[in-house]
Order: C-alpha cells, then structure tokens, then sequence
C-alpha cells in the first residue's frame, strides 16, 4: 500500500504547503510516501521562497532547504527561475533538487511502485497522443492517479439535482466548468484517482465505472474495466457502462476536484490536500479491481466524446485513441481487436441493406421534409451540426487548385473558433506561447477569431501544423496563415483579410453573399457548404444555401456574428476552381431568392408538411388517418426513421387537439410494437422553436437496438446537452404532456427507460432563440447526433449524406407501409 497526500494549486505558498505536510508526516495518519500537486505550482512573485529549494547551478552550491516528502509536480507556472530548469526536460521525470521532481508537460509515468497520468494547461497534441499510444499497449491495466490542472468536461452528466446544488453553492456553475483534454485523458488513461485543480472548490464526484479502449460500453474483452474518483480541489491560496458485460469487471474511477492550499482553518468547501492509501493496480488482482462502491454511475465522458476537436477520436467513428480498428457492422459485427461493441439483440436485418444503399444513394431530392431554415421543422433532423471532428484539410475536390505558396515571411495565425467559451488572449497566449515565443496576440472585438503573431515564422509553421483542430477550453481551434503587417498573406495571399469585415447597413442580417463562383449548373450547395466548412466556418452556422447558375450563391447564417465571421474566415477559399468572394448581402436578396421555404404569411400554402402544400412529396407518406399521419424523412438515419405529422398546421404539441393526441400517441405505441419486432426500441423527438407559425411540428420516430445504446440514452442526451447549455428534466409518469410542453422553445425526447418496453420523458425548456453566442439555443442537428451516436452510425449524422433517389424513397416508403399495416392504429 502507498500513502499519498494531493494537493491543489498551490502557486508558489510553498511554506504554507510543507508545513502542512511536515504536520500531517509526523502525526498519525503519517508517514507518507509522496506528495502530488495538482496546478500551477510557482508563482511569479514567490521566487525567493523558492530559491532556497533549489541548486545553484553557477556556483555548484546545493539547495539549501529539501521538501518534508519527495514531491511531485507537473504545471511549473510562470516562476522565472525555475522555467530555465525545465528545458529538454519533458519526456521523463527530472530531480530538480532533493525531494522535489518534475513530472513533465502530459503523459504516463511511473513513480515508484504507481502509475501516474498528468496532464497539464501547456500539453502539446504530442503529449497526449502519447499517453493515448502508452494507454493502448499490452499490459497496461489503467493508472493509479490521474492529476489535470483542469476539472474534465461532463464530470456532472447524470448527477442527481441535489449534487449539482451543492456544487451551485461551492461557486461551480457545473456546466461551465471543464476542459475537454482532461475529460479524454481521463477515458485514455482509466485513473482509479482523478484529482484536479482549476475551479476553486472542493468536490468529490461519485465514482463511475471505466469504459474499455475501443471507447464502448463494452470495451475490450478480456481487460478490466475498474471504479474511477475524480477528486477536485481548491487552489492554494493565502487563508458507458461494463458492468453488465459478462466475464468483465468493472474498474471504477474516483473524480476529487480540490481547492487552493490556503493557511489556517478552511471549510470543506475549499479543502485543498487530500490523503489516500492506494494499492498500485500493477499488483492488484481482478477481484479487487472489480469493486464497486454504492452509488457508481457509467463513464460521464463517453457521451461528450466527439465534441469539439482535439478529444479522442471514437471507436464508431473509426478513430484510433480507442483501442481496435473497426471491421464490418456497425451494431457488433466483425472487429480487428476485440469483440463485438454492444451486447445487444441480434443485428437488425436493415443494418447491411443501409450499407449497402449508401453506396447507390443520390443527392436529388429537394429541401422539403427536412430542416431547411430555424423555422423549418425536420428532413430528419437538420442539415448542421459539428459533428465532433475537425473537418478535412486535405484532398479537397476534383476541382480544387493546388495551394498558393506560404511567404516565406509571414509569421502571423488566424486562430478562428476562439469566442465559443470566452476565451480571452491569455488563453491564446498560453496555448501558443507551447510552440515559440510570441509577439502580439489580438482578438476582434466581439468576433469568432484572433490572430498571433510569432517571432519567427517556422514557429508560425509549425503552430499550424500541430495546434489546428486541438482543443482549447471546449473550443477546435481552426488555424491558417494570417495577412503580415506588411501585408503578404499566407496561403490565399491578400484575399485572407485581417480586420473584421465593415458592419452592415442591417446589424441583423444574417445572409452572406458569395461572389465570383463558376457559373453553370455543375455547382451545387453541397460544394460551397464543404469549403466553408474547410475554410473554418462551423457547420452548425449555415442554415440555407441558395446556389444561381450565374456564379453567385446566398449563404444564411444562424446569427449575425456567425455570417460576420463567414464573411472573414472564407474570403478567398477555393470552391471548384475559383477564389470565392464573401460580401454581405441583403435579407431581401435572401429571402426572394430563397425560394420554397416556410415564410411568413404563406407558411400553410409552401409548408413542407401540410398535404394540400404543392410542394408535398406524397410519395414518402405511408399512413394517413383523421388527424395524423405518418411518413419518412428526406435522408433517414435508418429505413424505419418516421414523422408523425399533425394534418393541421400546429406549432407545438400543446395545440393539438384531444382527438390529434389520442392519434399521436397511437402512432408512437404502435411504432414501439413494431420496432419491439425488430429487437428495438424507440426513440423519438420534437423539437419547437418560437418562429411565428412558420413551424409546422412534427415528432422524429427512430428504432435503436434493445440492449445496452438504449439503455444509455438518457445519459447521453443529457451529457451531450450540457455542452451546449442544454439541461434535461423529466417529465413525470401520467403527467399531461400538452400542459408540460408550454415553453416558448423546447426540445421534448421519449427514451428506454432502465426496464424493458418502460420510457423516460425529458424536456429542456428556453424563453430564448438564440444563446448568448448567437446560435440557436437548441441546435437543428443535436437529437439526429444523439440517435447517430446510439446506433453507432456517426457518418449519417447529416441527413444530405443519407438522401436517395425518388425511386428509392418510394421503394423504402412501400416497404415500411406493408410491413407497419399490421401495427397501424
């Protein structure tokens, strides 16, 4: 057995630290083997306190004074002295003195008989793909300790309400709260300890099983998934689940976030050192590691996996920080390294048929049945979203030119991305300063990017090399070269401006336009949205895209600021040939043009869902009855992804009448009997914004394989939630959902619930459109992520890459009409 004391920030208070120390040694809970800082442990001010324990390297003259036990650290801070120290220093552990080491920047060291994983606020990718590589070789069985400077992001996914209370009252607004580096370190590593440091309170999480290597539920078989604890602290300062899987165990993990160490007396709210005896888990036997306390919940960080860049790649993404390859079937099918991802029912029958139709499938559908604008309704759930990883740089289309030439003098960054979580300059700073020194770093006012400027420009070079697409506080920071005061440009030359475009004559608007383009029809919206995309713009931005055969196209954007940072980001790219350029446009040029779209005024007559609407597709609805009727999406996630439509024009589910109700909900049990044939389960969506009648409220119908990814729903939806300032309450069993679904804006969702055939109802409710940033408050695209996510099918995602020909859509439409006639209310 070991016995460690951790420690949060301390941030150069080393007396008050080892005096600490020094009394907790020699008392009754003593003697210890080490001590772990977690944080900034230097201060710039507190050199001198410092001194005194280190060498002096001109003279030869050995440290003066030696810390009460060896102790360990890993995020130096900006002390000046010992910074020189440090250099070269960052692939083991280094004695800088007696009983004082330095861990390094990120990584997977062993500290005698321990394994211990850090991570610090100035890793490189390096560092952590490194870790992941160290995580994923045989025989390792997971970390003793993990420490990261920040607490992870999603630590809170499915505490009860009391938690997040006690939380709310320590001064952690738990959804804002987290780094996304730290929760992937932690799902790489698989800590039986995670302690951080960064958020100025003491908390320790219940602790949550470990998900294996592949990223599954399941993981990989024949290793041990063990009981992880996350423990945070205060800084110091001056006062998916295994367990079911037969043959597994499940590791858990312990999450303790601790406070700054502060002198005298402090309350538990802001306890800074924590002791704790650990058994090194190299000499643990599978018994013990499978123990699990009371009250251990799955893995809070699997369902905000593939997130904003920088994160582990999934398994069913095809990533590689989780463990095996994937091989055939995405439901359990065949794997490299591994056994199947899901212990579920049988494989539906359809999972192989949508493999192979994905192969034959068209794009020459319209925009109906789908979410062409916020006001638009469905289409099978959106076309934006980000999606999780960062898009391609490379390959680009047959037509892409070849790139421009970098001046070879250019030493300044685009950084877009950098406003999403209220990063500021010192974030940049910190992130960049990794590379090389640096000589300015600016944010646009009130805009989605800044720029950094680098002493020299193979430091430039190299920062857009290994930083593009990393994460930085939640954020996938999207990197290019930037214009030189001088006034070259990187890769786009001058076309790639500074400065924040000039405001518009409508501070609302919201439509981009996109000029000089290859004029024809060969040009279609798919090419402009994949090089927005590329150029930096986030997906989940672009709301409609209006292409003329006479080169140009409108672009709408969710929000003005996005539209503004469009009209930066993509000024120059390359689309089929031609260096685009971006002007504002006109809300009338956007909305005369647009065409087909739900407007204001005219909704009922050019409404996508109301069947005597001339642009109806009638050919996808399969059951009409007196109040309701059913049909398929455009782009389905699956074959027997359905809409229940009311006939009427309504909103929202509180309009319907008592007769559409009762019809409503005898569509969704009939659809639950239906899937239940198909060894599935469903789940179903409504999502309703406050868009002036434009709406015409529809619910999405999905069947997700019975077993364990139906199970996990609820966590997922309201984990991933979390990241966008979404929070899941349930609606009470019996409850009348017309009087629970009241609010202005509301996303409702029917989940599996923890028995078989039982459901859970959640909502998440919003007086307001658009969030603080702009962006609508209930993202199009977030529901169809989540059902992609639980099918493991993440590449269909987007509706437009799942969209068939009309004879296909037709076929698919006959052939679920016959086989639901049976269940039909």
């Amino acid at each position: 057995m070991v016995k460690i004391l951790v420690a949060g920030e301390v941030q150069g208070k080393y007396k008050t630290l080892f005096s600490k120390v020094a009394a907790l040694n020699g008392g009754k809970a003593g003697p210890f083997d080490l001590l772990l800082c977690v944080g900034a442990f230097t201060s710039s001010d507190a050199d001198g306190d410092l001194a005194p324990y280190l060498p002096i390297e001109e003279s030869g003259e050995p440290a003066q004074a030696k810390p009460p036990i060896p102790t360990y650290f890993f995020e130096p801070g900006d002390s000046a002295l010992l910074a020189p120290l440090l250099q070269q220093h960052d692939t083991d552990v280094q004695e800088l003195a007696p009983d004082l080491f330095y861990l390094g920047r990120g990584g997977i060291r062993t500290v005698g008989k321990l394994t211990v994983a850090f991570l610090s606020e100035t890793h490189t990718p390096e560092d952590l793909e490194a870790a992941r590589t160290n995580a994923n070789r045989g025989g390792y069985r997971g970390a003793d300790v993990l420490l990261t400077s920040e607490w992870p992001r999603g630590f809170d996914a499915d505490l009860p309400d009391a938690a997040i209370a006690h939380l709310k009252s320590v001064g952690v607004a738990a959804a804002g709260v987290g780094s996304a580096a730290a929760a992937d370190m932690a799902v790489a590593t698989r800590p039986r300890y995670h302690f951080g440091g960064g958020a100025g309170a003491y908390y320790q999480r219940a602790p949550y099983r470990n998900a294996m290597n592949d990223g599954s539920a399941a993981g990989i078989a024949g290793r041990c998934a063990h009981v992880t604890r996350f423990i945070a602290f205060h800084n110091a300062m001056n006062d998916g689940s295994a367990a079911g899987i037969a043959g597994r165990c499940a590791l858990v993990t312990r999450f303790i976030g601790l406070g700054p160490c502060a002198e005298g007396a402090v309350d538990k709210a802001r306890r800074w050192l924590h002791a704790v005896s650990v058994e090194p888990i190299a000499f643990m036997g599978r018994e013990a590691l499978a123990e699990e306390p009371a009250g251990t919940t799955d893995n809070p960080y699997l369902a905000v996996q593939g997130g904003a860049g920088g994160g582990l790649k999934r398994a069913a993404e095809g990533g590689e920080g989780g463990g095996g390859k994937r091989g055939r079937g995405e439901f359990g099918g065949e794997e490299e390294d591994g056994g199947p991802l899901l212990k579920s029912a049988a494989v539906p029958a359809w999972v192989d048929k949508v493999a192979q139709d994905d192969s034959k499938s068209t794009s020459t559908g319209t925009f109906r049945w789908g979410a062409k604008a916020e006001g638009g309704g469905g289409r099978g759930g959106g076309r934006g979203g980000r999606g999780g990883r960062p898009p391609e740089r490379s390959g680009g289309s047959a037509h892409s030119a070849p790139p421009e030439a970098v001046d070879p003098t250019n030493t300044v960054v685009y950084v877009g991305n950098v406003m999403q979580r209220n990063l500021d300059q010192a974030d940049l700073s910190r992130k960049f300063a990794t590379v090389g020194p640096l000589k300015s770093v600016r944010i646009a006012d009130g805009a989605l990017f800044g720029f950094v400027e680098f002493g020299r420009h193979d430091d430039a070079a190299r920062a857009l090399q290994v930083l593009d697409g990393t994460d930085l506080k939640g954020n996938a920071l999207r990197l290019r070269w930037g214009q030189s005061r001088s006034g070259a440009g990187g890769a786009a030359g001058g076309a790639r401006r500074e400065a924040a475009p000039a405001a518009p004559v409508n501070p609302t608007n919201v439509t981009v336009f996109v000029g000089n383009l290859p004029k024809g029809d060969d040009l279609k919206d798919i090419h402009i949205r994949r090089e927005l995309v590329r150029a930096g713009v986030a997906e989940a931005d672009i709301t409609d895209i209006r292409v003329t055969s006479k080169g140009y196209a409108f672009v709408q954007f969710a929000s003005h600021a996005a539209a503004a940072n469009a009209i930066v980001v993509a000024q120059g790219a390359d689309i089929m040939g031609s260096s685009a350029r971006c002007s504002w446009g006109t809300a009338q040029q956007s909305s005369a043009d647009r065409g087909g779209g739900p407007h204001e005024g005219d909704q009922q007559r050019e409404c996508w869902f109301c069947l005597a609407s001339p642009t109806l597709e009638e050919h996808l609805v399969t059951n009409v009855a007196e109040e309701a009727y059913v049909a398929l999406p455009k782009g389905g996630l699956v074959p027997d992804h359905v809409l229940i439509v009311p006939i009427a024009h309504i909103q929202r589910y509180s309009e319907l009448s008592d007769a559409c109700v009762k019809e409503v909900e005898a569509f969704k049990a009939a659809l639950k009997a239906y899937y239940a044939r198909q060894k599935c389960e469903l789940f179903c969506f409504e999502r309703c914004t406050g868009t002036k009648g434009a709406n015409h409220m529809h619910i999405q119908a999905i069947p997700v394989p019975e077993g364990e990814a139906a199970r996990g729903a609820r966590m997922v939806l309201k984990a991933d939630g979390l990241r966008f300032g979404m929070s899941f309450k349930e609606v009470p069993a019996g409850a009348d959902l017309r009087q629970a679904l009241q609010a202005k804006n509301y996303l409702y969702a029917e989940v599996p619930g923890e028995a078989p055939g039982s459901i859970i109802r959640l909502v998440h409710e919003t007086s307001e459109a658009l969030n603080d940033r702009g962006r609508p408050s209930i993202p199009l695209q977030f529901a169809r992520d989540i059902a992609a996510r639980l099918l493991l099918m993440p590449d269909r995602a987007q509706w437009k890459t799942c969209e068939l020909s009309k004879d296909k859509e037709t076929e698919l439409a006959e052939r679920f009409k016959e086989q639901f006639a049976e269940y039909s209310p």
